[in-house]
This record gives structure tokens, sequence and C-alpha cells, in this order.
């Protein structure tokens, strides 16, 4: 056994040091409740966490189910049985990104039965929703853009039209029916002014479009002196 003093400053040390773990044992046995109280708290917090993402994904992927076979009844020659699945992604799932692709199918069914108050009110929603800039973005514009041509809003349904074409423009293969359809609503209103330039822009962006006949006839229709 060494009987040797110890140096002062290192009794010190390591009171110190013994007196922080007695301290700290004292604090847990005191506080143990609380302690396992708020560890418990956590595990709740962590299962709660992992309970909705687990919901929401579930609940993703009943939506997925039946939007597509939603679109699958779409695409044989009864499309109307797609209507009650759709109307349930949309209500009963909302929130999900098929929910969002509801609106945009009954809203351009809609379209296609002439039903313009339905249609105006899914492809609004749809588009409120959705904000990525592709081809089903610019096709619920055009959609709106169709509804007023049928209310005979020229004006109005010109400027839809050029925004659906102006939209993801680089990779819009519609872009050059939608600015053709711009400029035939502006000769519509009367404005043939507002409708050139668009002829302009689909002979210079598109030169191979396969509405180029139709373009150059349109133009030469309604230049002065033409």
């Amino acid at each position: 056994m060494n009987l040797e003093p110890r140096d002062s400053h290192e009794d010190l040390e390591h009171d110190a040091f013994m007196t922080g773990i007695v301290r700290g044992w004292n604090y847990l046995t005191r506080k143990r409740w609380v302690v396992l109280g708020g560890a418990l708290g956590i595990l709740v917090v962590a299962g709660g966490i992992f309970f909705v993402l687990r919901t929401s994904r579930l609940k993703e992927e009943r939506a997925d189910v039946l939007l597509n076979r939603a679109t699958a009844l779409l695409e044989t020659p009864q499309p109307e049985a797609a209507r009650p699945l759709l109307e349930k992604v949309r209500d009963e799932f909302a929130g999900t990104r098929a929910a969002e692709d509801a609106h945009f199918f009954l809203g351009m069914s809609a379209v296609a039965a002439d039903q313009v108050a339905e249609a105006r009110t899914e492809l609004t929603a749809f588009l409120d929703g959705h904000g990525q800039e592709d081809f089903m973005r610019a096709a619920a514009q055009g959609g709106l853009a169709v509804c007023l041509e049928r209310e005979k809003k020229w004006d109005e349904a010109a400027k839809a039209w050029t925004q659906a074409a102006l939209v993801d423009e680089a990779g819009n293969f519609n872009a050059p029916t939608y600015l053709l359809n711009a400029a035939l609503c502006w000769e519509q209103a009367g404005k043939v002014d507002e409708a050139l330039p668009l002829l302009e822009r689909i002979l210079e962006k598109y030169p191979k479009t396969a509405l180029k006949t139709k373009v150059e006839g349109l133009q030469a229709r309604l230049k002065p002196g033409a």
C-alpha cells in the first residue's frame, strides 16, 4: 500500500470529480421519473412521426391505385366510368398528388363535355396546387382557354392560350397549336395587331411544325392589304 501523502492539488481534483459524480447520481435518483418521462416523451413523438409518415405513404399509395384505375377507364369506349373513381380520389385523398391530378382529369373531361363551370372549377383547383411548369399545367391552361372561347371572351381566351404556350416552352410540343389558337382568338376579337406577332413567333421558333401551312395562310389573310 502506498502510504506516501498525495499532492493536495490532486486531492482537490479527485474530490471535485467525486463530488460531481455523487451530485449527478443524487439528481438522477431524485429526478428519475422526470428523466424517464422525458425519454418516453421522445419515444412517443418519434413514434407519432413514424405513424404519420407511414399513414401518409399508405394514403398516397391507395390514391395512386385508384387514379391509375380511373385513367385506364378514360381510354376505354366508356370514359364516363372513370368519374366516380376520380371524384373519390379528389374527395377522400385530398392533399395527395393523385388528388391533384384527379382535378386535372375531371376538368379536362368537363371541357370535352362542354361543362364550362365545372371545367373551370376543377382546372383552377389543379393549377392552384400544381407548382410544376410541365405538360399538365400547359394543358390545364389550354382547357381554361377553351372555356373562355365558349363564352366568346376572345381577348381573355387569346391571353390564356398564349400563357399555355409559354409554359415550359422549350419542351412544350403543343406550343405551336396554342399560339395559333391565340392568334385565331385575337382575330375573333378584331385585334389583328396582336395576332400577327404570334404567327411570326411560330414560324421562327417552330419552322418544322406541321401547322406551318395553316399559320402562313392565316398570316396572309391578316396582313394589311390582304
